[in-house]
């Protein structure tokens, strides 16, 4: 009960902050832990993900920079991915149904985080046109989330792509600069190999 009423509240803000967005007004941004906004995120994400039978697994790395930035945003950026990955897996229904989200900071000074899916791959689709407003896929998709969730990343300074996996399903990959000077998130990242059912 207690996630349902997270995930409400963590809903109703991401509403609230779109139209706020979309009318030019923008929150605040303030250093944030990555790992925190991930785990955030799964709540929102863990109906879908028991109804769909998809295993989250992440591997969180301890003592990531911050970034800065907005919460929410982010938040809303990295549902909108774990979404599209668990459509993309009940799509290709294969014998592993499996989303994992992996973060750590790279040699320039970025915080990345990749999500992959065993989902329907990149295969036959240009890659560029992914991120169009209005491009989509699905037969009852509308093609704004990942040009909004485009949007958000750069306008926090970073990079959002997709890659095709050589096996199977896709990676999106999500850079952001990391704080300057470097800060140690408020809350620290538990061990490696979480998993979720």
């Amino acid at each position: 009960m207690q996630d349902i009423a997270d995930a409400a509240k963590q809903a109703n803000e991401v509403i609230n902050r779109n139209r706020g967005m979309f009318s030019r007004r923008r929150g605040g941004k303030q250093v944030l832990d990555v790992n925190g906004i991930i785990r955030a995120v799964v709540p929102l994400a863990r109906t879908r993900l028991h109804r769909s039978r998809v295993q989250l697994e992440m591997s969180l790395e301890p003592g990531l920079p911050g970034v800065v930035g907005d919460g929410v945003e982010l938040q809303q950026v990295l549902l909108n991915i774990f979404l599209n990955g668990i459509e993309a897996v009940e799509a290709a229904n294969p014998p592993v149904r499996q989303l994992s989200v992996q973060t750590g900071a790279t040699m320039d000074g970025h915080v990345q985080i990749r999500v992959r899916d065993t989902g329907v791959g990149l295969h036959g689709l240009d890659v560029k046109d992914l991120f169009t407003p209005f491009y989509t896929t699905k037969p009852s998709g509308t093609g704004v989330g990942l040009s909004i969730s485009r949007f958000i990343v750069e306008d926090h300074g970073g990079r959002l792509w997709a890659e095709s996996n050589e096996d199977i399903g896709a990676t999106f990959v999500v850079m952001i600069p990391a704080a300057a000077p470097v800060e140690s998130p408020s809350t620290h990242a538990q061990a490696h190999g979480e998993s979720i059912h």
